[in-house]
């Protein structure tokens, strides 16, 4: 189904976007804590869209 597939792309987005930041990540200090924390919100809002999709995904199936 849709969602299943957008689901899975999600997670997988979700775990390859933990690592990838990390290694793109600059050499100067200032900038990786100002990337850091640009990183953590985005990765906080596509955890929490995530968490949408799997709810509703999940009511979609009981009905």
């Amino acid at each position: 189904s849709f969602y299943q597939s957008s689901l899975t792309r999600c997670i997988l987005g979700f775990t390859n976007f933990n690592i990838v930041p990390f290694i793109l990540i600059g050499r100067l200090a200032s900038f990786q804590i100002f990337n850091f924390t640009l990183t953590f919100k985005f990765i906080q809002r596509l955890r929490k869209s995530c968490l949408v999709m799997l709810k509703t995904y999940l009511q979609m199936r009981r009905n």
